[in-house]
């Protein structure tokens, strides 16, 4: 979902605030004046499907939701606090800039993590200053609230933090690599976010430093030179594919994958590791270049990569097959379908696109009608079945969107059963927790429907906010709401992210 600047009254200076009842009076009347016209709106248009709302529609739901978000910067709970200022860095307004700050400086790490990180986000002049300030603390630099500041200062514009960033990754090959490991990769983490062009000498001093020898770190190093014309050459490429770890050799991949441009000797080096690699991520990654170079030889690799016990490789293996091989090897797979494990039938069906048989289609049908099938796997065959048009799953899509806790599916779920216009359905699936165990599981429900721009999702997000019994809960709403607008880490990025950073991104 694009970035909506929505007008947030944010006050510039506290001292503007009127101070006398009346004026304090006034201010609540247009406050409930504006949002009861904002209501209007919204039921004028109460009856549009999914992404069909009116643009004033839909700005309007967008003002409603970053203004109930604002309330909650003073809740008692942490999080809430936490998760309404990551919203309101969602809404692009850098007027929010001193209301976040205030939450980044919470005494409570839960609240000030979160606001930290919604600095990054929110990209407002002056948070580098902040930022900079907090890694600056030797103590607190490798703490969790500097490992946050070092990821958002690396995900901040390149006008506002080019300098800053320059400094602290300098910094670093002056200490210890092993106790700033962990600030290391939260800014490659974050580097990896943006464009990262105005650190390439840096990054290339550090990646050619013989005395950094963590692999992950120079994993992903050499994942962000690649994204910089020049920045690494064929020679660092080979000796990471040669490397004994994995990380590495993934890397490698990822240069690979990223260049335009590719010589056909790269693919002599793909075939030898695919044959003999250890790891199947590898020899998934090295299968998928050689499908991109139109390499033949991938068909017997591919057929052999789908007796794999390794989801990604057998996922890897359909792609190919069916890029490469046509409508014959797409038979193929169909048959083979009933001899492979279930994570490999998963697997296949998540990778499968394109026209199915009609053989294959009720072969799909019977799996998702029985329900000791495990559920991503029953997932895989309905969306693969609505792919094609099916109008037998419609009713499925809605039940497994209740049970289903893998977030890709969640959201693939979400769009086809927009689509099939059963969105109330799904909302309707929708329970918000009272326990904190199972909080990011139905936020990750909740925002994979708000993705779908269905406007009673968003209506809906509204209606709980003004709840004064939600409780904990709330919490639950905001994060829905802000992953659903802010960047999500991509998968190739992940791995490098610190540990206690992920569950906040």
């Amino acid at each position: 979902m694009p970035t909506i600047v929505a007008s947030l009254d944010f006050p510039m200076h506290q001292a503007t605030e009127p101070r006398t009842g009346f004026a304090r009076c006034l201010r609540d009347l247009a406050r409930v004046a504006g949002r009861v016209g904002l209501l209007l709106l919204l039921l004028s248009n109460g009856s549009e499907p999914c992404s069909g709302q009116s643009p004033e529609s839909g700005l309007a739901l967008e003002r409603l939701l970053y203004a109930d978000a604002k309330e909650h910067l003073t809740d008692a709970d942490p999080i809430v606090r936490g998760e309404a200022a990551l919203v309101l860095a969602a809404s692009g307004d850098r007027r929010a800039y001193p209301s976040i700050l205030l939450i980044a400086k919470d005494r409570d790490d839960d609240a000030s993590l979160r606001g930290i990180l919604a600095l990054g986000f929110l990209g407002a002049p002056g948070s580098e200053q902040f930022l900079a300030h907090l890694l600056d603390d030797r103590d607190l630099r490798t703490e969790p609230r500097g490992l946050a500041a070092a990821y958002a200062l690396a995900r901040l514009p390149q006008d506002q933090a080019a300098s800053a960033l320059a400094r602290e990754l300098s910094r670093l090959s002056e200490s210890s690599y092993k106790r700033q490991r962990e600030v290391l990769l939260a800014l490659l983490s974050g580097l990896l976010e943006r464009e990262p062009d105005d650190q390439l000498l840096p990054l290339q001093r550090l990646f050619a430093d013989a005395s950094l020898k963590d692999p992950v770190a120079r994993a992903a190093l050499l994942t962000i030179l690649g994204r910089i014309d020049g920045g690494a050459d064929d020679r660092a490429i080979r000796t990471s594919l040669a490397s004994r770890a994995t990380e590495l050799r993934l890397a490698a991949f990822s240069v690979l994958q990223s260049r335009t441009e590719l010589e056909p000797t790269w693919a002599e080096s793909a075939v030898r590791i695919v044959e003999h690699d250890p790891d199947a991520s590898v020899r998934a990654q090295g299968l998928s270049l050689l499908t991109r170079l139109r390499h033949l030889p991938a068909l017997d690799l591919a057929a052999k990569a789908l007796r794999s016990k390794d989801a990604g490789e057998v996922a890897e293996a359909t792609r190919t097959a069916l890029l490469l091989g046509g409508a014959p090897m797409r038979r193929t797979l169909e048959r083979q379908f009933e001899y492979l494990e279930v994570r490999a039938q998963t697997a296949m069906l998540r990778a499968f696109h394109g026209a199915i048989s009609r053989e294959f289609e009720d072969t799909c049908e019977r799996v998702v009608r029985d329900a000791s099938r495990p559920i991503d796997l029953r997932a895989a065959a309905a969306l693969l079945l609505h792919e094609n048009g099916n109008t037998t799953v419609g009713a499925a899509l809605s039940a497994l969107f209740e049970e289903v806790e893998d977030e890709a599916t969640l959201g693939l779920l979400a769009a086809a059963g927009c689509a099939d216009g059963r969105a109330r359905e799904l909302l309707d699936a929708i329970t918000l927790p009272s326990a904190s165990d199972t909080m990011e599981l139905e936020a990750a429900r909740l925002a994979a429907l708000l993705r779908t721009e269905a406007p009673m999702a968003s209506r809906r997000c509204i209606e709980w906010l003004q709840q004064t019994d939600l409780g904990s809960s709330r919490a639950v709403v905001l994060r829905a709401i802000r992953t659903s607008r802010l960047p999500i880490v991509p998968a190739h990025v992940r791995p490098f992210v610190p540990a206690v950073l992920l569950p906040l991104l």
